[in-house]
């Protein structure tokens, strides 16, 4: 348990005079702190389940401690791509205790500023991962089919404009019901009628920036085919304009 002063994410640094007001206006609260390899997350207490906010350990994670730097003796400044958090001990073992134990976790991580990154990159490689490429769709969504079709527990799926009524094996009869199989609403539902969770990630269309997928379609028209179908449209403004790998 630390006490964390509020404020520190980077977008709030910007020389205003809203933001100086807020900076006055920090307090100082005891939070519970979990310090892994991979990241620093912070909680209301110890019986908490969900994690009030994350900071990734990433390659311009850093610390800074001591008066000079943090204004306090036992003040800890953390510092990564997303925001400064200010901390503090409550006394000088448990602010030595936490020093030594950041330093092995930045050393320990793959991701963090002690790591070598091949060209520069924000993350390292990786060996041994199942991966496949496709030239063409056709390929990938027979193979899509194929691997929807063996889920047991859950799917999730997230895509820019996604189309319920696509067929992932063609050619397509139409005159043969037995292809409706292939449809992607009719693989969703089978999957959702055996138990199995499905949650859908799509793109909230900004129509005035001629932007329209249907989402609200895929929306409405896949929750109604089974409780086990969740679909989420994002985003809900039309300034948050951030794509879907961003938040993967």
């Amino acid at each position: 348990m630390l006490k964390k002063r509020s404020g520190g994410r980077h977008k709030q640094e910007k020389k205003s005079f809203l933001t100086y007001c807020g900076k006055c206006r920090r307090i100082w609260k005891y939070r519970w702190f979990l310090l892994t390899d991979q990241y620093l997350a912070y909680m209301r207490d110890c019986e908490s389940k969900d994690a009030i906010e994350i900071m990734l350990i990433d390659s311009s994670f850093h610390i800074l401690y001591g008066k000079r730097d943090t204004g306090n003796e036992k003040g800890i400044i953390v510092v990564n791509n997303n925001r400064k958090l200010r901390i503090k001990a409550r006394d000088h073992f448990e602010w030595r205790a936490w020093l030594k134990e950041f330093d092995k976790a930045m050393k320990k991580s793959v991701w963090g500023p002690y790591s070598v990154k091949k060209f520069g990159a924000f993350a390292p490689q990786r060996k041994d991962n199942y991966v496949k490429h496709f030239i063409d769709g056709k390929d990938y969504f027979s193979t899509l089919y194929a691997e929807l079709i063996k889920a047991e527990k859950e799917v999730f799926i997230t895509d820019w404009w996604l189309t319920p009524e696509l067929y992932l094996k063609r050619p397509v009869s139409f005159e043969n019901s037995e292809d409706d199989k292939y449809r992607l609403d009719n693989i969703l539902k089978e999957l959702a009628d055996k138990n199995v969770k499905i949650f859908i990630l799509v793109w909230k269309e900004v129509e005035v920036a001629g932007l329209y997928n249907a989402s609200t379609h895929v929306k409405n028209y896949l929750m109604t085919l089974s409780k086990n179908i969740k679909v989420i449209r994002h985003p809900r403004t039309l300034i948050s304009m951030w794509s879907h790998h961003e938040k993967i």
